[in-house]
Order: C-alpha cells, then structure tokens, then sequence
C-alpha cells in the first residue's frame, strides 16, 4: 500500500484525496500520541503517590533507628554499653540509620524525576489547588453556619421579648375598645330618645374607624385611627344641638346626655394618641423582625436541613408570630 506521507514534492497531479488521507494519518498519530503521553503521565502520578507513602514509611523507621542508635550511643559513652556483642549491635543500628537514609535520597531523587515532568507538576498544582478551595469552602461553611445558629438563637430571644410587649399592647387595646365601647353606648341611648341622630351615627361610625384596633394583633393591620376621632364626633353632636329650637326639650335631652360627657370624649382623643404610640411602635417592630426572619429563612440550610420556622418554640405567642411571617412571605 502506497504511503500517505510521500513527498508530494515528486507527486504530478495531487489530488485533494491525497492531503485528507495524509492529514489523517498524522492526527491518528497525534491522537495515539498524546493517548500514550496522558497514560504515562496517570502512571507517573500513581508512582509519585507510591514513593510518598515509601518515603513517610522510611521516614518513620529512620527515625526510630536514630532514636535507638542515640540512646545506646549515650550508653555506650558513660560506660554502660561494653560487651562485644552489643556494641556491634549498635554497629548494625548505626548501619541501618546509613542504608534508610540512602534509600530516602534514592525515593527523593525519584519524586524529584517525575515532577520534573511539567504536566505531572501542573497536575499535582491543580489538584492541590482544588483541595485548598474545598479546605476554604469548608471552612466558611462552618464559619457561616456558626455565625447562623447564634443569630437564630439571638432572634428566638428577641421574639420572646416581642410576646411580652404583644401581651401589653393587647391589654392595651382591650382598654382602648372599652373606651369606644362606652361612647357608642352613649350614641345608642341618645339615639333612642332623638332618631334624628341616626344621622350623626352614621357620621359617627364612619368617622370612629376602629380598624387597627384590635385585641388581636395578628392581624398587623398598618390603618391607625383618624387624628381625634372621638372630639371630632362630638363636635357633630355639639354642631346639631346648635340647631335645635328653642322648644326641642326631648332632642335636647337626648343630645345634653352626650354634651354632658365632654371631658370622655377628650379623654379617649389622649387615650387614642398613647394608644397609637404603642402600635406604631409594635408594628415597626413587627416589620423589623419579620425582615430578619426572611433573611434567616434563605439561610436554613445552615440548620442541617431544619426549617428556621420549625425550631423548637416553647412560647406559643412567639410561634404564632413565626406562623404570621411564614404567611406573609408568601405575598
């Protein structure tokens, strides 16, 4: 069979045949080539990690031999090591101590062969290079998960805390509704005695908005009261009777029976402003606290698997409260 790789210098009429089947033959080469190089390189690599493991061994050993040839040595110069016998023995120790260290400069020399072969070097730097990264992944990991627990056990002390200031803020708005209470009761027996104030309740009701307050602050309504809802509402009772007659003896009555609680009706505009105060301030809280939460929750892998939401809460207003930020991350 003609050889591919003849000069074409002598060739008359090449053909483009003739090149492809020339390239061809030498990328197979190349290809067997390289293939040969990459499995002598993959043995050089088991070979290197051969000649690690003789030589930690032979360290091992030479330095139990130096050890044990020092101390009899030592006999030997104070006197205590005499007799023939056991002074050839050190003789032999000390012959040892020679033939490991010649055989470590021997594995030396061998390690030093292979990784003078560039690509067995480049591998070894590779691989010493990915090892340090997984060293440092790990490290962080561990730094992370650290810095994560403490922050989770920070917050479940935090919360504990929040349910406290829950518990006030909802004996707080036990009293506030209390107050409102007492002054649609008012409205209500003024009513009965003058329909025509059914009216001014409808102003009433619609001006004393009561969204917001609540006994059940899971519902982290953010609609405060309007600004001085009850002296507003007054004002309209205090406008009408202006426009009564002379003679409207029963829608007086009825209208004085509200005139005459002037000083509660100013009273609950203060209790409002304290009351808002406290909401406001446990609302910011709520948000604060529900921001942390979240970030906490993208990190729970750092709990080993175990839902943040899920850790074990003893107080049962504080593991309402993880159930209320559970439900509003969902929107």
């Amino acid at each position: 069979m003609e050889n591919p790789e003849k000069n074409l210098a002598s060739i008359e009429n090449v053909k483009v045949e003739d090149l492809v089947k020339i390239r061809e033959s030498l990328e197979q080469k190349i290809l067997a080539n390289q293939k040969a190089k990459d499995e002598d390189v993959k043995k050089q690599l088991v070979n290197r990690e051969i000649l690690i493991a003789e030589d930690a061994n032979i360290v091992t050993l030479l330095e139990e031999a130096k050890k044990t040839a020092k101390y009899f040595e030592d006999q030997k110069q104070v006197g205590l090591l005499v007799d023939k016998n056991d002074i050839a023995e050190l003789d032999n120790l000390q012959k040892v101590v020679t033939a490991l260290e010649a055989q470590r400069e021997n594995t030396m020399q061998k390690y030093e062969a292979i990784m003078s072969n560039p690509e067995v070097y480049g591998k070894v730097i590779d691989e010493a290079v990915k090892m340090e990264d997984k060293r440092k992944t790990e490290v962080d990991r561990q730094e992370s998960e650290k810095m994560y627990k403490e922050m989770a056990v920070e917050f479940l002390k935090k919360m504990d805390d929040l349910a406290q200031e829950v518990v006030s803020y909802n004996k707080e708005a036990s009293e506030f509704e209390a107050i409102i209470g007492k002054l649609y009761k008012y409205i209500d027996l003024a009513e009965k005695k003058n329909p025509e104030l059914a009216e001014l309740r409808r102003e009433f009701n619609v001006n004393l908005n009561t969204e917001g307050v609540t006994p059940n602050v899971w519902a982290w309504n953010s609609n405060f009261l309007k600004p001085k809802m009850a002296s507003a509402n007054y004002d309209l009772v205090s406008k009408y009777s202006k426009g009564l007659k002379l003679f409207d003896f029963k829608k007086k009555s009825a209208v004085n029976s509200i005139l005459d609680k002037k000083e509660e009706f100013m009273e609950a505009d203060k209790k409002q402003e304290e009351f808002e105060i406290v909401q406001k301030a446990l609302f910011a809280k709520f948000d604060e606290y529900n921001k942390e939460y979240r970030d906490l929750s993208k990190n729970e892998h750092y709990f080993n698997g175990t839902n943040f939401s899920h850790m074990e809460i003893k107080n049962p207003e504080v593991k309402e409260m993880f159930e209320l930020f559970d439900r509003k991350s969902k929107y």
